[in-house]
């Protein structure tokens, strides 16, 4: 088990840099995120200022990983940026009016900068003062704008001296900040108000064209300057103004949710991404909005209202930030794929510490089971053969090698419940294990309940007030022998004594 686990974080090792950046000649962006849950993807607008013209810029982010894709000369690049350990990354954008630099934004409030000099990028290391920023939200901009708990704090020297950015904003609750195509920044606060401000001021000015009934949520400007405002309404979830502000349009037809974030791509298409797992697509600025998210959402083992998509962005080629990692689309998100990625399996995230299972480890990641033979790095996923999973807490094994888990048996397009599995062929085959429980009136699932086995292939469920067991070859039974168990008490652990 031990040299399994080496070998796996040796492997991750090569992969990404400990120094910070390395550069790979590699086919995809997705190839060195390893499965994990991709948070945004974001290109740059305009072109850099140094003098290879040619280059064209994009970025995507995980909490522990910054990939940067570049094409120079028609050759593509990806640069690769670890977080330290200590730390995640929150946030992370392109300098609005100079994209050769990029601003990350750390969980304690650092804030990293990365310079393109002579065709590699080199990392700035700067510290406004973690106990101002940490927990913060966001970073943007030409003027960089930090937002951390509905206040905005500004930078005018290059993330070297901040501070909080709020004339005439006063107190209102600011949700969202970004930074059009003339460079002007704007907020959106929760007193359904905008507000903008001339990139050589820091006095902010409410747009008074803007009027609404929902709270703002999101503020997004696409490529061409066309703006979007999302908000909690029903009545209208999005505004759209296509002349920098001056006048808004509903444009809410065929939303049926919040939405959290949006996109675009090379085409002018305008991505939206809902509060549950619900995507949108605008094309031509023509109405409605059309559902594109189908194709991820019965992949994934989940019910239709968990959160999947986390954000949408592309050029030629459609990406989906992903709690499954990145998928991909060529047709304007009609259709989704996986991105083509062989250390998709060497996922980042683990949910079980690694079990044995007759010649094999198994390990319970952010896309499914996987496992691996003793000796080997090449891993393979077992659960499920086709989709994903995630947030499997549970992985056992017995003496005679059979596995067992509590998992999502997936029973619709887009709904599941967990319900105990097991495994007699070392992770070929998974069949639930569920003989009994219609009797206990546990069909709606197990995943509520505490779940462990012993050594002996005895399979214990433990909940509110209750306390099941599984023999081999049995039934489960509700176990009352000495317990009695009331409501409001739990077992929350089994240990075999040999």
């Amino acid at each position: 088990m031990r040299r399994f686990l080496v070998t796996f974080f040796i492997v991750l090792s090569f992969a990404c840099s400990q120094n910070g950046l390395a550069q790979h000649a590699l086919q995809h962006l997705s190839e060195v995120l390893f499965g994990e849950t991709v948070i945004k993807v974001a290109r740059s607008t305009k072109p850099p200022t140094s003098s290879e013209s040619s280059v064209i810029f994009s970025l995507m982010y995980t909490e522990k990983f910054l990939v940067v894709f570049s094409i120079i000369k028609d050759i593509r690049f990806i640069n690769t940026f670890t977080a330290p350990e200590e730390v995640k990354i929150v946030s992370a954008d392109f300098k609005s009016d100079d994209v050769s630099i990029i601003f990350i934004l750390f969980s304690n409030g650092n804030v990293v900068e990365l310079n393109y000099v002579a065709g590699g990028w080199h990392e700035t290391s700067r510290v406004p003062n973690p106990n101002t920023f940490a927990n913060a939200q966001k970073i943007i901009g030409d003027a960089v704008y930090i937002l951390k708990s509905g206040k905005v704090y500004a930078s005018r020297d290059t993330a070297k001296t901040w501070a909080i950015d709020t004339t005439n904003i006063g107190t209102e609750y600011v949700q969202d900040v970004t930074v059009d195509t003339s460079f002007y920044g704007w907020v959106a606060t929760q007193s359904r108000n905008l507000y903008y401000q001339h990139p050589d001021s820091n006095v902010w000015h409410k747009d008074t064209s803007f009027t609404t009934t929902g709270f703002p949520q999101a503020i997004f400007v696409d490529r061409k300057g066309r703006m979007f405002v999302s908000t909690t309404a029903s009545a209208n979830y999005v505004w759209m103004s296509t002349n920098k502000g001056s006048s808004w349009a509903n444009t809410s037809s065929g939303i049926t949710e919040t939405i959290t974030s949006f996109g675009d791509d090379a085409f002018g298409n305008i991505y939206a991404v809902g509060i549950g797992s619900r995507a949108y697509r605008l094309s031509n600025l023509a109405l409605p909005w059309i559902s594109i998210a189908d194709s991820i959402n019965a992949q994934a083992y989940l019910p239709s209202t968990a959160k999947i998509i986390n954000s949408i962005s592309g050029d030629t080629t459609l990406y989906a930030a992903t709690r499954y990692g990145m998928f991909q689309s060529t047709d304007f998100g009609a259709n989704w794929v996986h991105s083509p990625n062989q250390l998709q399996s060497q996922a980042h995230i683990f949910y079980t510490p690694v079990v044995k299972g007759g010649n094999y480890y198994f390990v319970s990641t952010n896309l499914g089971i996987y496992r691996v033979k003793a000796g080997d790095t090449t891993s393979e996923k077992v659960y499920p053969k086709q989709g994903y999973i995630w947030g499997v807490n549970v992985l056992m094994s017995d003496s005679a090698g059979n596995v067992y888990a509590n998992i999502p048996f997936k029973t619709g397009p887009s709904t599941s419940i967990f319900y105990t599995f097991k495994s007699t062929d070392q992770g070929t085959t998974w069949v639930p294990d569920t003989a009994g429980h219609g009797a206990l009136g546990i069909n709606a699932g197990t995943q509520t309940f505490d779940f462990w086995v012993d050594r002996q292939g005895t399979q214990y469920l433990g909940g509110n007030g209750k306390f099941y067991t599984k023999k081999p070859g049995q039934s489960w039974k509700l176990d009352t022998l000495g317990l009695g168990l009331k409501s409001g008490q739990y077992v929350k652990a089994v240990i075999l004594l040999c």
